[in-house]
């Protein structure tokens, strides 16, 4: 089905942290770690809900495969290739980080982060004991740094969402983001 995107809307980034040990590195089992995107609190009374922050996390069938590494006072992302991306310097070098190290991306790159809601829903499927509803839209978070030499990263999340009565509510509101087992979390990697 079609998946037009509606309601894009800008957010801002809190701070990056990275981590050296472990993460989201293995074929066979899709894990936490590495690469986190904090976000900075946006007001959500009346709209969707957005996530505090952005990992890693890959449930697909064939999950995004990302290393994290580090030369000098730099990290850089690379893809199960080998393509490699500068995210920047890391701030406390000094401590010798290894776990939860901030990023300061350097001052000429042009970062974006952006949430759009799918405008179809799509077949979600019976849940017996899940209570979910039948029909769901995606919800998309998509980052895009770009180097002042023209290079280019982008990470695209997908989550799912729909609307809901609250118990002592008389209209309908979005729910949290719910990332199903094979479709959400991190699903797009790409390095130019």
């Amino acid at each position: 089905m079609c998946s037009c995107r509606v309601n894009k809307r800008e957010l801002q980034i809190q701070h990056i942290n990275v981590s050296f040990l472990g993460g989201n590195n293995y074929r066979a089992a899709s894990n936490t770690g590495n690469l986190k995107v904090k976000l900075t609190n946006t007001d959500t009374t009346t709209s969707l809900k957005m996530l505090s922050y952005l990992e890693m996390y890959s449930p697909l069938k064939n999950p995004i495969i990302i290393s994290i590494s580090k030369k000098n006072n730099a990290a850089s992302l690379s893809n199960i290739i080998g393509a490699a991306f500068n995210l920047g310097t890391i701030e406390d070098i000094e401590n010798n980080c290894n776990y939860d190290c901030s990023i300061l991306p350097e001052k000429n790159d042009k970062i974006s982060l952006t949430s759009s809601l799918g405008s179809f829903p799509y077949w979600h499927g019976y849940s017996a004991l899940g209570g979910l509803p039948l029909f769901m839209r995606y919800h998309y978070y998509t980052l895009k740094i770009k180097k002042q030499n023209g290079e280019m990263l982008i990470l695209q999340w997908k989550y799912s969402v729909y609307r809901y009565t609250p118990f002592n509510g008389r209209s309908k509101i979005w729910s949290s983001d719910y990332c199903e087992d094979k479709g959400g979390g991190l699903t797009k990697l790409i390095i130019k």
